[in-house]
C-alpha cells in the first residue's frame, strides 16, 4: 500500500472543553402540536391483526398445544408483513477499505481516517459532495469533536451506527413510559421478568423492546379499535371496509391492501386524531 494511506496525520488533543453548537432552526414540537399520524399500510396491518385473530373457544383451549399461540392471527408479524408489502431494494455493493495498522481510538488515528475518507468522495464523485461516515458510539463522540476543531472535515456527516441509534431511541421511549403502568403491565401479565423490563426501559435490549412495543401497540390499539367501532361513525366504517374488499378481490387479511381499502382506513385516521 502507498504510505499516503499507512502514514498517519498529526493530530493534537483537541481541548477539553469546546463551545456548545448552536442550532438555529432547531425547535420541538410542544405536546399538542405533536402530528399523530399513522401511514395507511400501518394501519392495514393493525386492522388485519385484529379482525383476523381467532378467537378461542373452550373446546380449542383442550386441544391446543403448549407451545401454540392463543388467538393466533392469520396476517404475519410486522417484519414479515413489511417484506411483502415493501418493494423489494436493490444490493448494496459493500467493499473493504484498506486497515490502517493503528488504534482506532487514538486522535491521529481519527483524524487520517475522515481525511481519507473525504479525499475518496472527493475523488469519486466531487469536491463538494458530502462524506457519511457511521461509527461506534465510542468512536463517534471524539471524530465529532474533531470535526468541531477542524474546519476542513465541514463536508463530512458523521452518524452513529444503526444500532446506537436505535437504542437511543428505544430508552427515549423507556424514560417516556417508565412509571407510567406499561412497564408493570409486562410483568403482570408475564411477558417479561422485572429484570429484563428494566434492561428494555434502559434501552439494552433491542429484540425484546422491539416485541414488547410492538404488543403493546396493538393491544392498545385492539381496545381504540373496540371503542370506536362500537359508535355509529365506527359501523360505517365496517360496511366501507367489507364493500370494498368484496368488491375489489383485495386479500387484505393477507397484507395485499387495494387502493380503496386505503382510502378508507386514511378516513379512519383522520376521526381518530380530532
Amino acid at each position: 500500500m502507498p504510505s499516503s494511506i499507512t502514514t498517519l496525520v498529526e493530530c493534537p488533543d483537541p481541548p477539553s472543553k469546546l463551545p456548545s453548537p448552536t442550532f438555529p432552526r432547531f425547535g420541538l414540537y410542544a405536546e399538542e402540536e405533536i402530528p399523530i399520524t399513522l401511514s395507511a399500510k400501518e394501519y392495514a396491518w393493525l386492522f388485519a391483526r385484529n379482525l383476523s385473530r381467532e378467537e378461542e373457544t373452550a373446546g380449542d383451549a383442550g386441544i391446543r398445544q403448549e407451545e401454540e399461540e392463543p388467538h393466533r392471527s392469520k396476517v404475519p408479524v410486522w417484519s414479515a408483513y413489511n417484506s411483502l408489502v415493501s418493494p423489494t431494494l436493490p444490493v448494496t455493493r459493500v467493499s473493504a477499505l484498506p486497515l490502517v495498522a493503528a488504534p482506532a481510538n487514538e486522535w491521529s488515528t481519527l483524524l487520517t481516517v475522515l481525511q481519507q475518507a473525504q479525499g475518496i468522495t472527493a475523488q469519486v464523485v466531487g469536491q463538494q459532495r458530502k462524506t457519511v461516515i457511521s461509527l461506534d458510539m465510542g468512536l463517534y463522540m471524539p471524530a465529532k469533536k474533531l470535526q468541531m476543531v477542524h474546519e476542513d472535515l465541514n463536508h463530512i456527516i458523521l452518524r452513529p451506527g444503526e444500532l446506537h441509534i436505535q437504542m437511543a431511541d428505544l430508552k427515549t421511549i423507556g424514560s417516556y413510559i417508565e412509571g407510567s403502568g406499561i412497564d408493570q403491565a409486562w410483568i403482570e401479565a408475564d411477558l417479561y421478568s422485572p429484570t429484563t423490563v428494566k434492561q428494555i426501559i434502559e434501552g439494552n435490549h433491542v429484540k425484546r423492546a422491539e416485541t414488547a412495543h410492538i404488543i403493546t401497540l396493538q393491544a392498545l390499539f385492539t381496545l381504540y379499535q373496540d371503542a370506536f367501532l362500537s359508535g355509529q361513525e365506527g359501523n360505517s366504517l365496517v360496511k366501507a371496509i367489507m364493500f370494498s374488499s368484496e368488491n375489489t378481490n383485495a386479500q387484505s387479511l393477507d397484507g395485499h391492501i387495494s387502493t380503496s381499502v386505503f382510502t378508507v382506513l386514511c378516513k379512519f385516521n383522520a376521526l381518530c386524531c380530532r
